[in-house]
C-alpha cells in the first residue's frame, strides 16, 4: 500500500498520472489489479 500527500495545486496531475499508470500497471504480465483510493473529503 502506498499513502502520499500531494499539495493542492498539483493534486489533479497526480491523480491523472497515477490513473494513468493504473491502466497501463493492469496490462503487464502479473499485475491482476491496480486500485487507486482518494479521501473524498481530502483531496491532497
Amino acid at each position: 500500500m502506498f499513502f502520499a500527500r500531494v499539495k493542492p495545486d498539483q493534486a489533479e496531475a497526480f491523480r491523472a498520472a497515477t490513473l494513468e499508470n493504473a491502466r497501463n500497471s493492469i496490462k503487464e504480465p502479473g499485475i491482476a489489479r491496480f486500485d487507486v483510493i482518494q479521501q473524498q473529503d481530502d483531496s491532497t
